[in-house]
């Protein structure tokens, strides 16, 4: 995993299994836009799109992400380093409390 959006999955990983979050990869079967992560914590659940630092949203993934937050209630985080992957973990699994300094 040496591309950026690799270095993002496994940065994901580590940080799912240091501070005891259950993770699951996502695909939604013959849906195309899924996000990448479903993360759960103790009730809360956020899903993640991992992106490259330069990486856009497919239009189908724009249209996705808008169905989720908007039908399902679900809050979509788009991360591109590992900064914005830390900022998603905390607020939306941790209510805003900084859990990540130590990754």
């Amino acid at each position: 995993m040496t591309t950026p959006e690799g270095q993002n999955t496994l940065f994901l990983k580590q940080a799912c299994k240091k501070l005891g979050i259950t993770a699951f990869k996502l695909g939604f079967e013959g849906t195309v836009g899924a996000p990448d992560w479903l993360l759960m914590r103790d009730g809360r659940h956020i899903l993640i799109e991992l992106k490259a630092k330069k990486g856009r949203l497919s239009p189908q993934q724009q249209r996705m992400i808008r169905t989720l937050e908007d039908e399902g209630a679900f809050e979509v985080f788009v991360c591109h380093d590992t900064d914005s992957i830390k900022t998603a973990i905390c607020w939306g699994l941790f209510g805003g409390v900084n859990v990540t300094r130590d990754l």
